[in-house]
């Protein structure tokens, strides 16, 4: 929801006022103020960036982009928290598994693929392409570790 009425309203402008303002009608107003979910109509750009540089904001604030932006980043910020304590929990395992010398050619293998993975993605940032193929890694290597201890148990 972008947010024109709601600065419209905390600067006591009306939508005549805005209109005059912005050279078009007090019905175009009402419209940009429903969009995008109340059948509205969005603005032109030149539009946006009026209204942005009347109200004193990015045009992004006022389209409610920052909003949308800041749960996309809380979101991932708790996927990066869940993501982490994973990869800590299958980094347990391994680290295990590496001092007691009981890792595989395959395993062995794996990790230093998985090490310059996590080299990568500390070089580069975040990428998705990195962080899917490091939980592919670590879920393979955790599923040869798992049967190599039940195969053990045999």
């Amino acid at each position: 929801m972008n947010r024109i009425s709601e600065l419209r309203k905390e600067t006591n402008t009306s939508q005549t006022e805005l209109a005059k303002l912005l050279g078009v009608t007090r019905q175009a107003i009402s419209l940009y103020e429903k969009w995008p979910n109340k059948g509205g109509r969005e603005p032109k750009l030149e539009t946006w960036k009026k209204l942005a540089d009347y109200f004193g904001v990015s045009a992004a604030e006022l389209m409610g982009v920052d909003d949308y932006m800041k749960g996309f980043v809380d979101s991932m910020n708790s996927f990066d928290a869940s993501f982490e304590h994973e990869l800590e929990q299958q980094l347990d395992v391994v680290k295990s598994q590496v001092e007691n010398n009981e890792l595989s050619p395959i395993e062995q293998a794996n990790l230093a693929k998985l090490i310059k993975i996590g080299i990568q993605l500390k070089k580069y940032g975040s990428n998705n392409n990195i962080v899917t193929e490091i939980d592919v890694v670590l879920r393979s290597l955790n599923n040869m570790i798992n049967n190599t201890i039940d195969d053990d148990d045999d």
